[in-house]
């Protein structure tokens, strides 16, 4: 049965609504046992493992993967004949197996769940891929001049100790013509430098740099790489030489390797509609699931998984994890926390904590006006409904006009008024900045954002809704350092809660390494920030003096510190936490929050495929979880992974990320992040551009 049949035909009877997932049960029982063979060398072993696990493959048939130092098989060969394979290797291609000496079982490894799922997806659900990809191409539809392309993907889990995959997919839409045709019509080929493209072969997405020349002038030169061989048998010397930014790196391509892709930012430079773009990018639930189904039914007809994990086949591993607090506002006023009614009851109740210096000093605004007259108005009226219901002078320090929205303009902007000595930088931008490509409104953020400086973004609609005046009030003075208000009772589990966000940026003899901590009390109190940064020894952790910095032993000592982490945490910077937590007598809980693409959850109700509600969680251990938040986009959003590092139970893991979600003050809706870790994009951008706050440590939440 697949993953939508199990869910159609065999309902939960207890719930209108059923949870379901993208993630599988391997069918253990009915794979081989594995073994483990272990390759020696005479001298220094190389690093060819996956390719003499390919060969050993090819010689003597089954299936072999590398895996942890070791080759994995499941259908171990006869003594004699392995070492007559071994034989032929060194004969085959002495430059990797001259030293190979010989490959003995060791008799000693057990297979583990995650080792048994590893080798099912790189193995036999691999050899199933040419399938994968034909369902789906006949699944797909087209639009005009592209066509849509759905890639299959799996990756391997252990859920509850068992061996599981998730099964997805990735889609594109690709340009019609060519790289080399596409570049005929335009008027400089130049103009080619910032299209999306992906290889034909491998897979990777990136950009275009540079264009290098034509083939007669760079032939030579990528002939001496291997991988470009067989594209380059197969082009003319007119065709364009490319130069591809992938990931961290760039690489060179013959334009015959590459295909342009068309994505809602580069949409209007192709002959295509827009729209039909975003909504081919955009994948709905229903038709996600659909898709999965696809490929699903294929790995279930091999015997290779069972039905996706549900609520009908196992209840247990879903839970919801969406808190909703009593608040406390001035005058210990006691509220449940509703979001619909939120700003209502910061305009009756009052922020429940004032900044003293806002006794006697005005908050002063930096203004970026990109909406002339009407932005100038909606300011005066501001001004004096914050002096009529909280108390508040407010004094524009510095406008500045934005006449036409470019980057180079909004970057100028900012940084001219970051040097206003503001509380808050107010920037009003039309209401076309929404759905622009360029997203003007991110741009805005992350320069703000690097800068440490507190921002307030408003859009042209919103300076005429009287109703939305209590949310921007309460966004403003939540921004210049105010507390709008507080949990009623304290988070149980934790005495602080840390957002720590590490960048490394590789430069010529060594990383520059920097990190930044936003700290939080468990009542929902924001107790300022930190960022430390060092020049250390590529692949170093945190120092000493950076943990000192952000973790002093005076605010840690004798208390639970649960740490939001952005991101997966390098080994070396865990083991100096946990080095930190032994010599300072604290309780640190490192707690990985991984934003990707996860295995979707979805939701089935009244005989449709949907999302299910915010908090939504699917428990793959009793330390691990992933975590449904919505998001602004349209399509099927990933949920958020969760992996505690230390022994706190789950649901108080999820309750801490779902809790500090609730303090967005201001935000039209509630972001997807906690507000330990909103916007740490925008501020990785802003360093590798160069742009670093003046100072190092501050009160204010800059990141809201």
């Amino acid at each position: 049965m697949s993953v939508i049949e199990s869910v159609v035909v065999r309902p939960v009877q207890t719930s209108d609504t059923q949870l379901f997932t993208e993630l599988f049960p391997i069918r253990a029982d009915g794979l081989p046992r594995l073994h483990a063979f272990t390759p020696l060398f005479q001298k220094e072993a190389p690093r060819a493992g996956t390719r003499l696990a390919q060969r050993l493959r090819h010689h003597l048939g089954g299936q072999w993967q590398w895996l942890d130092g070791r080759l994995i098989t499941d259908a171990p060969p006869n003594p004699a004949k392995l070492v007559m394979t071994v034989d032929s290797l060194r004969a085959e291609q002495p430059a990797l197996f001259a030293a190979l000496d010989h490959i003995e079982e060791d008799l000693r490894w057990r297979s583990t769940p995650e080792a048994l799922a590893s080798f099912v997806v790189r193995g036999r659900l691999a050899d199933l891929d040419g399938l994968f990809s034909e369902a789906l191409a006949r699944a797909a539809g087209s639009i005009k001049n592209a066509r849509i392309v759905h890639e299959p993907y799996a990756r391997t889990w252990v859920v509850d100790g068992e061996p599981a995959v998730s099964l997805g997919i990735i889609t594109y839409v690709v340009y019609g013509q060519d790289v080399t045709t596409f570049a005929r019509t335009l008027d400089l080929v130049d103009a080619l430098a910032g299209l999306a493209v992906i290889e034909k072969l491998a897979g990777r997405e990136g950009k275009i740099v540079k264009v290098l020349g034509t083939l007669a002038e760079q032939r030579k030169r990528l002939l001496q790489h291997k991988r470009l061989r067989e594209w380059l048998n197969m082009s003319t010397d007119d065709m364009l030489a490319l130069r591809i930014a992938l990931d961290d790196e760039n690489e060179d391509y013959p334009a015959n390797a590459l295909d342009l892709l068309v994505t809602p930012e580069t949409a209007a430079r192709f002959d295509v509609i827009p729209g039909q773009v975003e909504r081919a990018l955009q994948v709905k639930p229903d038709e996600r699931a659909r898709l999965v189904k696809v490929i699903a039914d294929i790995a279930k007809e091999a015997g290779l998984i069972g039905d996706a994990f549900s609520q009908r086949n196992q209840p247990d591993v879903f839970t919801q994890a969406a808190p909703r607090p009593n608040l406390t506002w001035q005058g210990g006023k006691i509220r449940p926390y509703d979001a619909r009614s939120l700003s209502m009851d910061f305009a009756q109740h009052g922020m429940i904590k004032r900044l003293p210096c806002f006794d006697s000093e005005p908050l002063r605004l930096a203004v970026l006006n990109a909406q002339g007259e009407d932005a100038e108005i909606f300011i005066e009226a501001l001004t004096r409904e914050l002096e009529r219901t909280h108390n508040f002078k407010l004094k524009v320090a510095r406008p500045r006009a934005v006449q036409v929205i470019t980057p180079d303009n909004l970057q100028t902007a900012v940084r001219t008024l970051a040097k206003a000595g503001a509380d808050v930088l107010l920037a009003v931008l039309p209401d076309a900045a929404r759905t622009d490509p360029a997203a003007p409104q991110h741009f805005v953020k992350a320069q703000a954002v690097g800068r440490a400086l507190p921002s307030l973004i408003l859009y042209e609609h919103m300076l005429h809704d009287v109703e939305a005046m209590p949310r921007i009030i309460m966004g403003l003075l939540a921004r210049a350092g105010n507390t709008p208000f507080t949990f009623e009772e304290p988070l149980p589990y934790a005495d602080l809660i840390v957002g720590l966000t590490i960048h490394r940026i590789q430069k010529k003899g060594g990383d520059d390494l920097i990190a930044a901590g936003r700290y939080y009390g468990n009542r929902g109190v924001c107790q300022g920030w930190r960022i430390a940064r060092a020049a250390v020894a590529p692949g170093d952790p945190l120092t000493g003096d950076m943990l000192a910095y952000l973790l002093p032993p005076h605010d840690i000592s004798a208390r639970r510190v649960l740490i939001h982490v952005d991101g997966k945490l390098h080994k070396a910077d865990a083991r100096a936490l946990t080095d930190w937590e032994a010599a300072h007598d604290a309780a640190l809980y490192p707690v990985e929050i991984v934003a990707g693409d996860m295995p979707r959850l979805y939701a089935f109700a009244n005989r449709h495929i949907g999302l299910p509600d915010r908090g939504a969680a699917l428990r793959i251990s009793d330390l691990e979880a992933l975590l449904f938040v919505p998001t602004p986009a349209a399509g099927t959003p990933a949920p958020l992974h969760i992996r505690s590092l230390a022994p706190l139970r789950i649901d108080h893991v999820l309750d801490s990320v779902e809790s500090l979600a609730l303090l967005h003050h201001g935000a039209p809706s509630t972001p997807s992040l906690p507000v330990t870790l909103l916007h740490t994009d925008a501020w990785r951008t802003a360093l590798e551009r160069g742009v670093f706050p003046d100072v190092t440590h501050g009160e204010t939440a800059w990141w809201l």
